[in-house]
């Protein structure tokens, strides 16, 4: 027995709100710790002058954090690239059930859900673990950041206002 119409556009819809959610979430948060991570450089270099040697270990992860973020924002931009393609296919078929009234809308919007589904199972997964390891990133360089100023005994004012915030004082 095929699904009901009402059951399938009750799916769709919440595989598709679910895509779209975590596409925008994954967004802001590239765009949140790519901010952190310039926040952070910046920060660094008004509390300076510091030791050579930790100044290019913070650049260096800071880069590589930068270099995350670029990865993520290059795998957005081709799942942008397939879910254009599949809106284009999907409006054809759309079109071609417009045009002949007898069609099961089912296929459709079966059409519909398998991309989706394939979005959130397949295309998004890989950019989340970028953030996931940009995460990791950003806080690994924030606690560098905060051991090497508190050893110079000279901790910079944002950084434990963010300490402190992090630690819910």
């Amino acid at each position: 027995m095929e699904p009901d119409i009402s059951t399938m556009i009750i799916k769709l819809v919440e595989v598709q709100t679910g895509s779209e959610s975590l596409r925008v979430g994954m967004g802001e948060r590239a765009f949140q710790r790519s901010k952190d991570l310039r926040a952070i450089r910046k920060r660094w270099d008004e509390s300076g002058p510091h030791a050579a040697a930790w100044t290019k270990e913070l650049r260096d992860l800071s880069d590589a954090g930068q270099e995350t973020v670029a990865k993520a924002v290059a795998l957005v931009r081709e799942v942008s690239a397939l879910r254009v393609e599949r809106n284009l296919k999907l409006v054809a078929s759309a079109s071609d059930l417009g045009q002949s009234l007898d069609q099961d809308p089912r296929t459709l919007l079966s059409e519909m859900i398998a991309a989706y589904r394939r979005e959130l199972e397949v295309d998004l997964p890989p950019i989340e673990a970028l953030m996931s390891e940009l995460d990791r990133q950003v806080s690994d360089i924030e606690a560098l950041a905060d051991t090497r100023l508190s050893s110079e005994g000279r901790a910079s004012k944002w950084f434990v206002r963010k300490s402190n915030l992090d630690s819910g004082l």
